[in-house]
């Protein structure tokens, strides 16, 4: 049982090493030759799987005591091996560290201080942002327990003629407010029909910002008005009674229900290509006065939602073109809001692609003449690249008639017919082997105190059922090829931008996830099928790699995803 158990765990292994390079998308280039970008190792799983039935056969005959291949050979596969498994792993750290501090350039923006100027509509001033010991110092302030006490006497009807008012947003309103509170969008104030002349109003926001400055405006309009110090944040951190649906689900202090890519933060690179290759447009929810005095993005839409009366919003958003739309922001007061215009934009039809909290980074290159670019192109690209490219462009000639999705899958069928012969030798030594195991352990045991003539015996049953696991290994050589048509059904889903069935575009990763399960299962069945002898390791082998193919097929686009179903299939087809 032990041993069955270890053979389990090293096909799980040897299945599941091609997945961590996966998370070196989403830029693959130079698959062999370099192991900068070895995910597309994952996407040749199917190759990887001839090779191992191979080695898993040349282990198995050295354990017996027969030499199917030279000790240099094993020896050089070893360290190859070793090898591979070190740049992967170096891949993964690397990425890993990019990843890491990739975020972490594109958070800083999020919490960076603001210096802007608002206010509600018609005041002149400039407003800045109040720092929680400021806030502490205003005289028309007052702490979250002064407010709770007069919140719990209104309540129980001895709190006199008080109105707490929800200046916030809708989108942060939809997550819990004070019980009892009055909701009221700071831009509406100045339209507003409630009466506060002869009441004393609490009014809170997030962190004290917009209330301390709505108390100001109505300070000098004679109106009694005292603001929560700290806002929602502090009665949130503090655990104080709130109402609302969101109230108790929230899993961020400042929190607005999800929407797509709400958490996403785009670089530079991303947005030109947003840009170029989809029209996007930039909108901008910083202040107009900003807007104009600070700079913006090239042909920016100025949509400041926390100006934007409520029943203006409608029209304002109605008039963003109905393009791609990336939300610059520049610190975390416009990050904010370009969160909440997400969800304003998203609710109203808007495909909203994230956050931009780079955009100063951002600017318009100087064009070359189209000859300079041409040449450029042409010698930044790798050969393997060129390849993929020809081959791409083979593919889109042909989509017209089969439609992209067939072309892709026309294109796993030749990449399968080129190793079919190798892969098919593999698969029946595997399956000859297994046929005749009673036969070898006969031999075993009939000749177990003479290694000699066990050796011997052995090796004529190899030769006599036409067993050469070695020469199997010689698929490895088609990786190159391999790699080349994932590179180019990627090129070809980025070019042709065209959805299939449920998938909206096949450049992107399936919404649903269908595709990655449908492969992880695909492939875990065929490793079943090819390695599996016991209820033990069936139950390793699928508890085990199920998901990791599924989460590998889950870093893919939609159009990789296709390519990698195909092959499976075709591969469990080949077995059968």
């Amino acid at each position: 049982m032990r041993g069955r158990v270890g053979q389990a765990l090293t096909v799980i292994a040897l299945v599941s090493s091609g997945s961590h390079p996966a998370l070196a998308i989403p830029s693959p280039d130079l698959v062999v030759g370099s192991l900068l970008s070895v995910s597309q190792l994952v996407a040749l799983a199917s190759a990887f799987l001839g090779g191992g039935g191979a080695l898993y056969a040349t282990a198995r005959a050295r354990r017996d005591g027969l030499r199917v291949v030279s000790r240099g050979f094993v020896t050089g596969t070893v360290v190859l091996l070793v090898l591979f498994c070190g740049s992967v792993a170096l891949n993964v750290y690397q990425h890993l560290q990019q990843s890491s501090e990739r975020q972490a350039r594109l958070e800083e923006t999020l919490s960076r201080p603001s210096r802007t100027p608002g206010s509600l509509h018609g005041e002149q001033e400039e407003v800045k942002e109040l720092s929680y010991p400021q806030q502490m110092r205003q005289p028309n302030g007052i702490t979250t327990a002064q407010a709770d006490a007069l919140l719990k006497a209104e309540m129980a009807g001895s709190g006199g003629n008080v109105v707490f008012l929800d200046v916030r947003e809708r989108a942060e309103r939809e997550m819990g407010t004070l019980p009892g509170a009055t909701f009221l969008r700071y831009p509406d104030m100045a339209a507003s029909p409630i009466e506060l002349g002869n009441r004393k109003v609490i009014a809170f926001c997030h962190n004290g910002d917009r209330s301390h400055e709505l108390c100001e405006a109505l300070r000098r309009q004679g109106i009694d008005c005292k603001f929560i110090v700290g806002g929602v944040a502090k009665w949130v951190a503090e655990d104080r009674a709130m109402e609302g649906a969101g109230g108790g689900t929230r899993d961020r202090l400042r929190a607005i229900p999800h929407y797509p890519n709400d958490r996403a933060l785009l670089d530079t690179p991303e947005v030109r290509r947003l840009v170029a290759k989809e029209k996007a447009t930039f909108v901008d929810v910083r202040y107009p006065a900003e807007f104009k005095a600070h700079g913006h993005l090239p042909d920016a839409i100025n949509f400041p939602i926390q100006r934007i009366p409520t029943a203006e919003l409608s029209k304002a958003i109605a008039e963003i073109p109905n393009r791609p739309i990336v939300l610059p922001c520049y610190d975390r007061r416009s990050c904010f809001f370009a969160e909440v215009a997400g969800l304003e934009l998203t609710r109203a039809g808007h495909d909203v692609r994230g956050r931009y909290t780079q955009p100063w980074t951002y600017f318009v290159r100087g064009g070359r003449p189209p000859h300079e670019e041409d040449w450029i192109a042409q010698n930044n690209q790798s050969i393997w690249g060129k390849m993929a490219g020809y081959l791409a462009g083979v593919m889109a000639a042909v989509s017209p008639w089969l439609g992209v999705v067939g072309a892709i899958v026309v294109l796993a069928v030749i990449s399968r017919l080129l190793v079919l012969p190798f892969t098919v030798k593999a698969e029946r030594d595997q399956i000859r082997s297994r046929a005749a195991a009673g036969e070898l352990d006969a031999i075993k045991a009939r000749l177990r105190d003479d290694p000699a003539r066990r050796t011997r015996a052995i090796r004529a049953f190899y030769k006599r059922h036409g067993l050469t696991p070695g020469r199997n290994l010689l698929v490895l050589v088609f990786l190159p090829i391999m790699a080349v048509a994932v590179m180019a059904v990627q090129e070809l889903s980025a070019q042709a931008r065209q959805g299939f069935l449920w998938l909206p575009d096949l450049a992107v990763r399936d919404p649903l996830r269908i595709l990655p399960f449908v492969f992880a299962a695909l492939i875990t069945f065929y490793v079943d099928l090819a390695f599996v002898r016991t209820g033990w390791q069936r139950l390793l082998v699928w508890v085990g790699a199920f998901p990791l193919f599924a989460a590998t097929g889950s870093l893919f686009a939609a159009g990789v995803d296709v390519y990698l179903v195909a092959s499976a299939a075709l591969l469990i087809v080949q077995r059968v």
